[in-house]
């Protein structure tokens, strides 16, 4: 053995500079392989004593009296003599035991105590050649380990484990077993087996999880953990098909489930749950076992994605089927559960499936609250109808269209056949019975003749009615108005919630009755402030007391005359705020044109991508 090993193991054992210093140190040595070595020992602060031939008298006196404080160590060239012939023992009861084999130096070295250890780690001595795996074991254990907790601790390190917990050494042998599944090489589990801690590996999982089989693997472990996740959350008496693999205590199941849930939780780990979790739906053939369960009794699993399938396939012929009523609060329940769950949380085209299906279901419930069509005692109460309830189905359609068009793969074939229903019920139904009954309403109130509705306010006084008032109130120094070409009342509502989500601000929704014709032109002229409104002849122009309102800048000039200033979202957003306030210091009215859903879907054909485009508009609106 090195001299230079042997006096850090010495060293290590007197704890010199801790708060566990020792004093005295016995070292027995029957073989006397290191008495030719003893005038080498070089221990600072420390007296090294060769018992050969030494009065122990004289030698308990010195140790005792002549010297109570320095530290000594006595090397005795014979083995420890029993305790009724030991004329030391007195003073090695409370004294410390050097041990010079290389299992005893690796104990001093780490800090160990129990020399009791020294066979065990004697049969793991090529754990300990690498200096770089004993940095690492040196920064884990404490000075009470035992045989167990050691070999856990030898474990994290071998495995490069987050923690010396068993959760974290299963995290990531599961991972080194995921990457592994291609080229059927675990190079952590091969290290496990060379090093001899595969047993301790086995007994733990036993302890914790009572994982407890003749030949135990990696693979055997992952498949015991799906099954039993997947068993104790399915919510149905026929589930026997996985009783063969499920674990067979209640304790070692509740760990179990704690351990995939915070497998599935971990931002590090969770992609080698999800392509285990694939392997194993596969071998199970998962979604043939599950198709018969109704959505609410998978509402718990987040095992397999082919449960996440299944069960949104349930909840679509759940929708589809008419021959049935639908609980609608189980199925928000179900949507509510799911949408915060692992598979919506890592995979967005679920999200987008579950909220086109709540759309869809609005969407079906409104139509069987209005199965007779629309009715209405005049056009008031049917436009007043709208603004508080009919403006539902034109909102649920955008959305659901909207989640529909964000769907690749599997999420659009899914969703065919509903898509397909939800096309045929807005279309062919909710159009064809509004128009039905809005058309009967105008002819029977001969309103074309007289186009106005009492208490309604009108868009040809909108300046007069919404931006006049509130310039004149004290408190209020400059009103913007951001016009927002094509944008639909249920879009506004929509507006209206998101920003009342904001602290600082408060939103209110209101109405006004359209111009006739309804067009670009006369809606933006009757939206300035005005006397006289006219068209202009042979172009089509619309002017405001005289003046053309063809454009940004003729509008502009329209506003000068009141103080005011006309500008395009676009250039607005552009500016700085040093910019901004320069611009708009001497105006108390600023008009702001904002086009993006009648330039792309109108005037660049882009009526296909009306939702999305209708999402752009809205968060460019609360920008």
């Amino acid at each position: 053995m090195d001299i230079s090993q042997l006096q850090q193991g010495i060293i290590a054992k007197f704890s010199l500079g801790s708060a566990n210093e020792c004093r005295l140190l016995f070292w027995y040595d029957p073989e006397q392989s290191f008495e030719v070595a003893l005038s080498d020992l070089i221990i600072p602060e420390v007296t090294v004593l060769n018992m050969s031939g030494l009065s122990v008298f004289e030698t308990k006196k010195r140790i005792e009296l002549d010297e109570p404080n320095s530290r000594f160590l006595l090397y005795f060239p014979y083995a420890e003599p029993e305790p009724d012939k030991d004329w030391f023992l007195d003073i090695r009861l409370y004294s410390e035991q050097f041990y010079a084999d290389a299992s005893s130096l690796l104990l001093n070295e780490l800090g160990i105590q129990k020399m009791s250890l020294r066979g065990h780690i004697y049969t793991r001595q090529d754990f300990f050649a690498n200096k770089q795996r004993m940095t690492s074991l040196k920064r884990l254990v404490t000075e009470n380990e035992d045989e167990r907790s050691l070999d856990r601790k030898m474990l994290a390190v071998l495995v490069k484990a987050d923690s010396a917990a068993l959760p974290d050494i299963l995290l990531s042998l599961l991972k080194d077993y995921s990457l592994g599944l291609e080229t059927d090489e675990w190079p952590l589990m091969a290290a496990v087996s060379k090093f001899n801690l595969a047993e301790a590996l086995w007994l733990n999982l036993e302890e914790e999880f009572a994982y407890d089989v003749k030949a135990p693997s990696l693979a055997d472990v992952a498949l015991k953990l799906f099954c039993t996740e997947l068993w104790s959350q399915i919510d149905g008496s026929d589930r026997d098909w996985l009783l063969n693999n499920v674990l067979k205590t209640s304790a070692g199941r509740a760990t179990a489930l704690a351990f995939m849930a915070s497998w599935r939780d971990s931002r590090s780990y969770a992609q080698y749950h999800d392509s285990i979790s694939q392997l194993l739906g596969q071998k199970l053939e998962v979604a043939n076992k599950c198709a018969h369960y109704q959505a609410h009794e998978l509402v718990e699993c987040a095992s397999f994605e082919a449960v996440e399938q299944t069960l949104i396939r349930g909840l679509v012929r759940d929708l589809l089927d008419s021959s049935k009523s639908l609980d609608r609060a189980l199925f928000e329940s179900v949507l509510s559960r799911r949408l915060v769950g692992h598979w919506c949380l890592s995979r967005k085209e679920y999200t987008a499936i579950y909220e086109a299906m709540r759309n869809a279901e609005l969407l079906l419930h409104l139509r069987q609250r209005f199965v007779d069509g629309f009715h209405y005692e005049s056009g008031k109460a049917m436009y007043e109808a709208y603004q508080t309830d009919l403006y539902r189905f034109d909102q649920a359609y955008r959305l659901f269209n909207e989640h529909v068009q964000a769907l690749v793969n599997i999420g659009a074939e899914i969703l065919r056949q509903l898509d397909d229903a939800i096309e045929n019920l807005y279309t062919q139904w909710y159009l064809y019975e509004l128009g039905l009954a809005w058309d009967r309403l105008l002819e029977q109130e001969q309103r074309l003749g007289n186009w106005k509705l009492t208490g309604i306010a009108s868009q040809y006084d909108f300046f007069q009615t919404a931006v006049k008032p509130r310039i004149k109130a004290k408190q209020t120094k400059r009103i913007f108005v951001i016009i927002s070409d094509a944008l639909r009342y249920e879009i506004a509502e929509e507006l209206s919630f998101m920003l009342n989500r904001e602290k600082r601000f408060k939103a209110e929704l209101s109405s006004q009755l359209g111009v006739l014709p309804s067009y670009t032109q006369l809606g933006m002229a009757a939206l300035l402030p005005h006397k006289t409104l006219e068209y202009q002849a042979g172009t089509g122009t619309v002017l405001v007391d005289g003046l053309s309102t063809a454009g940004l800048d003729h509008r502009n000039t329209v506003l000068e005359k009141h103080n005011g200033l006309a500008v395009s979202s676009k250039d607005l957003m552009s500016w700085s705020n040093q910019e901004g306030r320069e611009k708009i210091s001497d105006a108390e009215i600023v008009y702001i044109y904002h086009d993006t859903i009648d330039f792309i879907c109108d005037k660049q054909g882009g009526e296909d991508r009306t939702p999305q485009v209708c999402r752009t508009a809205i968060e460019e609106l609360t920008d």
